[in-house]
Formats: structure tokens, sequence, C-alpha cells
């Protein structure tokens, strides 16, 4: 059993990406770019807003305009149709009764993601939490995952980084500790060679827990 599990939250702990998708092509609409259909708003997810906002408008295109509208847009709708994933109130629920320390390490902003995490209560249970913008770099730097195993003074085999993204997995490696690839939310796994592999939450609590 693991004793510290670090969590992506986007594609991982919370299905968000109809309220990313409905405000990116908001944007794109504002700005006369094409729509974009959900499954390639999905293949953008993972890396950051301004990746984000790149990849769909394309590089030569992007400006700091854009994105901050989006941004704008995105944070005024961020929990519109946003959800936990089937399975997730069950798995925090068990990290709970077993006295299981967790963290969440997103590419997002630090605001959307405490934004997410109290509103569906997930404080209660999550010990801590990082966004994209709480320190130098961010996934798949291992930097964040690192500043969380040191805060909480854990040996490295006692942890696991889990998400749904390469971006997830090289951290975790990175920083030496086990890794797990969601492959129920919407990321790549990329090059990337997780430890293990969890199709659903249910599975996904199995491996933390045993």
């Amino acid at each position: 059993m693991f004793a510290f599990v670090i969590f992506d939250l986007d594609g991982t702990l919370v299905d968000t990406i109809d309220d990313i998708h409905e405000s990116l092509n908001c944007t794109l609409k504002h700005f006369e770019f094409p729509l974009l259909k959900k499954e390639m708003t999905k293949s953008y997810v993972g890396d950051g807003m301004r990746k984000l906002v790149e990849r769909a408008v394309g590089e030569a295109n992007f400006t700091s305009e854009i994105e901050t509208h989006f941004r704008k847009i995105y944070s005024e709708n961020i929990i519109n149709k946003t959800k936990l994933f089937d399975g997730i109130p069950e798995l925090l629920k068990e990290l709970r009764n077993k006295q299981i320390n967790a963290v969440v390490i997103s590419n997002k902003s630090l605001a959307l993601t405490e934004k997410i995490i109290k509103y569906f209560h997930m404080d209660k249970i999550i010990n801590d939490w990082y966004g994209g913008d709480s320190l130098k770099t961010k996934k798949p730097s291992p930097e964040p995952v690192l500043k969380a195993l040191e805060k909480y003074k854990i040996e490295k085999k006692h942890a696991i980084m889990i998400g749904d993204n390469h971006t997830d997995i090289l951290a975790g490696s990175a920083a030496g500790i086990k890794t797990c690839f969601c492959s129920y939310g919407y990321g790549t796994i990329g090059s990337s060679k997780p430890d293990y592999y969890a199709d659903t939450p249910k599975e996904l609590t199995k491996i933390i827990l045993s």
C-alpha cells in the first residue's frame, strides 16, 4: 500500500473537458478561428492553458490577448459541467479511512485548481495542491513532485504519481517514484513508461491499496 499519493486533476480526479472545450470554442469564435471538435480539444489538454490555446490557434497566430480571453471565459464557466469521475468519491473515502496522505499537482493555475478542489469538497481529504504557476517549473518537470515529497518528508518508495498524461508519468519517473497511467482520462501516454495502468478509478483504488 502506498502511503503518499500524488494526483493529477483534469482527466484523473475530475472530468473537466466539457467546460474546457466550450470555453475554448467560445474564444475561437470570438477571434474568428475555426471551432474544434471535442476529441481535438482533448488531445491539446495537459500542458497548461498557454499551450492549449497555442495549439488551438496555431503557434504563429498565438497572442497573449487570446490566452487572456480564454482564461477569463474558462474561469467564469469552470464548474458548469465539470464532475468527478465515477468511482472517485469512493476512492477518496478509502484514502481518508486508511489515513493515506494525498496531494494534487496540476498544470492549470493554482487559483483554478483550488476552485475545483474546494467546489467538490476534496479539500477535506486532499492535504495540499500545486498549480502550474506554484513553482518555477511544472510537469513534466519533477520539481513539484519533489517539493511535495520534501514538504511531507516522504520516502520515495512509499509514493506514487497518478495521472492521465505523459507529463504526469514523466514528472513522477524523473522524481524517482512509482507512476500510474489512467487510461479513462483524455491524455496521451506518449513515450512515458508508467509502472501501473488503471482503466477505471476502481482499478486505481486497488493499485493504491495493494
